[in-house]
């Protein structure tokens, strides 16, 4: 490990100068001398003094505000307000992750990983946005999404019959004290990187087809293939999002950029097609720094009054087709749910039923009866019985939700047995009833069974 990154990654006040570039640290010595380049010395004050070896690597732990006098060109030479043991600890933390984040660099190149699954994995251990641009400095990769990029390191290839820089990483918020570990690697992913590039462009030309035989149930280990490439898995966490398009896509215009394509798409993140007039966005959320997203997808709902409908994949992306001919299905028959439709499975199952003709003959004879006779004599017999059934036969709770005497849900639930004869003690037939309200609320919403405000 460098000791400049080293330096950088320690906790506490710290103060040094004079460090030489050294990328072999591997261990930690505490309180005793080791001159090898690949040792880091922690050491007290006393030790320090008695010592004062010019040859190794050295932290000074200091508890207290006292000066250590020391020549100014002692080179790699590291002062820390901390205690020698804690600092110990926290040093061997960092040798092991660092050594673990190479080991697990090394394995997803070996596994074959997508170039933005390898981006985000060093973005996370370097705390910096990357992304990946070509010799000519064109965008390849980007997904944090960032427009400035402060510092490029250069991939070479070094081959037989080939040398040549191909592409660059680029760097948003670059670190100065990570300098020499991002020139060494970008030696390690290099070759990974260009046998790799190819296949990252290719994919996102035809993921459009792919997502069109996700959507069609026609999907095929080529697609697979695809969505690997651009770093996509089937159980990653999906939502799509399906919006009616009326008039034309010229109507939309500011909404796409190259034909079809929609203006939000983000490779890796976001891609969308069109079907039956729908627009169909497909939103990876396990891919990171998807906070933007939302904000834009908000601008051109509200600038072109959309009605979007979102549902989740539940981490299965096979679940398109399905999740699709839902999403239509409410659209066709003009409903309309602006919250995700998997937290509203109630509610989506008594207006689907509510928009279909056949319903009406699903709803119990005794509260078509109890219809009659309220359309005959009045009475708000109907809601009693839908708010005293939900709130479980409690008088009082039905009296708070219908801000009547709790006598008066006495006196309504006795007229109702008056009529019809209702076995409110037995579960399954509790629950027809329920079901009845519900539907006979959706198909005829004059009645107003339920509250309004519960109804939105």
């Amino acid at each position: 490990m460098d000791i400049v990154f080293l330096a950088s990654r320690l906790d506490g006040e710290i103060f040094y100068e004079n460090l030489k570039i050294n990328r072999e640290i591997e261990r930690a010595f505490i309180n005793t001398i080791d001159k090898s380049e690949t040792s880091i010395n922690i050491l007290d004050k006393k030790t320090f003094v008695e010592n004062k070896s010019k040859n190794c690597n050295i932290i000074l732990a200091i508890n207290d505000d006292e000066k250590i006098d020391y020549e100014d060109d002692y080179d790699n030479l590291i002062v820390v307000k901390e205690d020698m043991f804690e600092l110990f600890n926290q040093v061997n933390s960092i040798l092991s992750d660092y050594s673990l984040f190479y080991s697990k660099l090394y394995q997803k190149m070996l596994n074959k990983s997508s170039i933005n699954d390898l981006l985000l994995y060093i973005s996370s251990y370097f705390d910096s946005k990357i992304c990946l641009l070509n010799s000519n400095k064109k965008l390849i990769e980007n997904p944090f999404n960032f427009y400035t990029v402060n510092k490029l390191y250069p991939l070479e290839v070094k081959r037989k019959n080939l040398s040549k820089t191909f592409a660059y990483l680029g760097l948003e918020d670059f670190n100065e004290d990570y300098d020499s570990e991002f020139i060494k690697l970008s030696e390690i992913i290099s070759d990974f990187l260009y046998d790799n590039v190819k296949n990252l462009l290719d994919s996102k030309k035809d993921i459009y087809p792919t997502l069109k035989n996700l959507v069609y149930g026609n999907f095929s280990d080529k697609d697979e293939k695809i969505l690997k490439n651009i770093g996509w898995s089937l159980n990653d966490d999906y939502l799509l999002v399906t919006i009616k398009l009326n008039g034309g896509l010229f109507k939309y215009q500011e909404m796409f950029t190259h034909g079809n394509q929609f203006a939000l798409d983000y490779t890796s993140r976001l891609f969308s097609i069109i079907l039956d007039n729908n627009l169909l966005i497909i939103i990876n959320r396990d891919i990171k720094d998807n906070w933007d997203l939302k904000e834009k997808m908000t601008y051109f709902i509200n600038k072109y009054k959309l009605d979007p409908m979102y549902v989740s994949l539940n981490k299965n992306l096979l679940n398109l087709k399905n999740a699709y001919e839902l999403t239509n299905n409410l659209i066709y028959n003009g409903l309309q749910i602006n919250s995700l439709l998997n937290n509203n499975i109630y509610e989506i199952g008594y207006d689907l039923m509510g928009a279909n003709k056949y319903s009406q003959i699903l709803i119990s004879d005794k509260i078509l009866k109890l219809k009659e006779y309220e359309e005959d004599n009045g009475g708000d017999l109907l809601k009693t019985l839908y708010y005293y059934l939900m709130e479980e036969r409690s008088l009082i709770k039905a009296s708070q939700k219908l801000d009547i005497h709790r006598n008066s849900i006495v006196y309504r639930i006795n007229k109702i047995n008056e009529i019809v004869n209702l076995d409110l003690d037995d579960y399954e037939s509790r629950n027809n009833i329920l079901a009845s309200l519900e539907l006979l609320d959706r198909l005829e919403p004059d009645l107003a069974i339920r509250n309004i405000e519960e109804k939105n």
